[in-house]
């Protein structure tokens, strides 16, 4: 029995019902009487039923687009030059019969051939595939609004391989960076990450690749491309396979460089105002201290003339007074002008004679020092003068001779030795040591120079004097400590 060519099935209703049952359009041409046919399920796709079109060529010529016929035509032209090495095949729109647009690929063969190879009978199907064309034509709008986007966005971003290459950058990050979009894509993150902050960069982005986390936000540092460093805002998170394995990760750049400038002026100015008014209070505990020593020096000796009759005494004392009145003037003129210029000590050091100030402040104190008959003793044949800030030097001689005085023996005159000398190169020190009754350092030592710190249970200790001295010593950028063995005396050593 003689095999039937292929194109033959259609004309055998076995597999003709079984064809028409499918949901592609199969259709037959034959070329030499200009017959065809087509299967209802051909004419379906296009809103028609079996009977409303006829079968013949001319009546799917008539509502495929005319462009997409010539087209058609063209690609049949091919397959039959090339005797079917070409396949036909192609996307063309049809009209359907409400007026919409209906893409289909047909795909066609010709499966008869005359003894001069011209074609004789084709068969083909035509697969609808308007809905895989929308989600084309949906996703080109898509690409289209992300590449719009993507590269006009007022914040930078960026595709980033798993390795840190810019796969893909736009003009802000360009912007951001100082690069061009060539040179910026030639590296990686990691070039011009900040050393300091890569190692956290690097770890998160390792917790991501690793489904630890799906994205994470920082702050960091870039080196712009003149070498200046940018801070940013950086957001990152990645792009899956739908097995959900990492393809690049989406990083999403914003310059904060203006605003930690801000945070870090903002830092400062409080600290600045903090140690203003640390300096503030410590000002108030010098002032109070300082004035301490000359005022309970006028209540002596008014006391003291009051109790002498000879008028030669009461001269005497009546000079005293009147030198503790001129150095307690000049003690508030010094608080004052201390007050004024704290803010720049440098610019206020001066040449000081150590002698010139132990001369000031035994004036201030020369009450105490006649009630009591304290000595003092002298050296400053090694080093005699220093570049200081006056109120600070005085005020420590101040402070640390009339503590000498208040806790001295009561078994013994005070006796209170002053010397300076060369520790090295460039360091002065100073030592003022006393026989007095001494302190506990085993039990006070962490406490010596603490505020409103007392050792003693003295009526005039307010536990001020020896922190003032120690802000004063270390405002200058100089250190004081102290050794002292109870009943014996105490000496201090102030390194300049």
């Amino acid at each position: 029995m003689e095999k039937k060519p292929d194109w033959q099935l259609a004309e055998n209703n076995y597999y003709k019902l079984l064809l028409d049952d499918t949901l592609s359009g199969y259709w037959v041409r034959n070329f030499k009487d200009k017959t065809g046919y087509l299967s209802p399920a051909f004419k379906k796709m296009f809103g028609y039923e079996d009977d409303e079109m006829p079968t013949s060529i001319e009546s799917w010529e008539q509502i495929i687009f005319p462009e997409d016929l010539d087209k058609l035509y063209k690609n049949f032209e091919q397959h039959v030059k090339s005797h079917g090495e070409i396949p036909h095949r192609i996307e063309v729109r049809y009209k359907h019969k409400n007026g919409s647009t209906v893409w289909v690929q047909a795909i066609g063969r010709v499966v008869e051939w005359d003894e001069d190879f011209n074609p004789v009978r084709m068969i083909g199907c035509h697969i609808d595939i308007s809905k895989q064309k929308k989600i084309e034509n949906d996703l080109k709008i898509s690409e289209q609004q992300f590449k719009g986007a993507f590269q006009y966005s007022s914040i930078g971003m960026a595709l980033v391989s798993l390795e840190g290459k810019w796969i893909r950058v736009n003009n802000k990050i360009c912007d951001i960076l100082g690069y061009s979009n060539d040179e910026l894509l030639a590296t990686t993150f990691q070039d011009i990450t900040h050393p300091v902050d890569l190692r956290l960069d690097l770890d998160l982005l390792q917790e991501v690749i690793d489904r630890k986390r799906n994205h994470y936000q920082i702050e960091k540092r870039y080196f712009h491309k003149n070498g200046e460093i940018i801070w940013v805002q950086l957001n990152v998170s990645i792009i899956t396979n739908d097995a959900g394995d990492p393809l690049h990760f989406v990083s999403q750049i914003q310059d904060i460089t203006k605003r930690k400038q801000t945070e870090a002026n903002l830092i400062a100015l409080t600290e600045k105002l903090t140690a203003r008014n640390k300096k503030l209070g410590d000002f108030a505990h010098i002032a109070s201290h300082n004035l301490r020593a000359p005022v309970s020096n006028l209540t002596t000796l008014i006391n003291m003339y009051n109790q002498v009759d000879e008028l030669e005494d009461r001269e005497e004392v009546y000079k005293n007074f009147q030198r503790v009145v001129n150095h307690l003037s000049s003690t508030l003129n010094d608080l004052i002008d201390s007050l004024k210029i704290q803010e720049n000590l440098d610019q206020t050091r001066e040449s000081i004679s150590f002698e010139e100030v132990l001369g000031k402040t035994k004036e201030i104190l020369v009450a105490q020092i006649l009630e009591t008959d304290t000595v003092i003793e002298t050296d400053f044949n090694e080093v005699n003068s220093i570049i200081y800030h006056r109120p600070y030097l005085e005020s420590i001689f101040l402070n640390l001779l009339s503590n000498a005085i208040k806790y001295r023996s009561p078994d013994r005159n005070p006796i209170i030795k002053i010397s300076t000398g060369k520790l090295g190169k460039g360091v002065t020190y100073l030592k003022i040591s006393d026989n007095g009754i001494g302190i506990n350092l085993k039990r006070h030592g962490h406490k010596v120079f603490g505020l409103h710190k007392t050792f003693h249970r003295h009526k005039e200790a307010k536990g001020v004097g020896l922190f003032m001295t120690r802000a004063q010593v270390e405002a200058m950028g100089g250190q004081i400590s102290v050794e002292s063995i109870e009943h014996e005396g105490t000496t201090f050593t102030i390194l300049f």
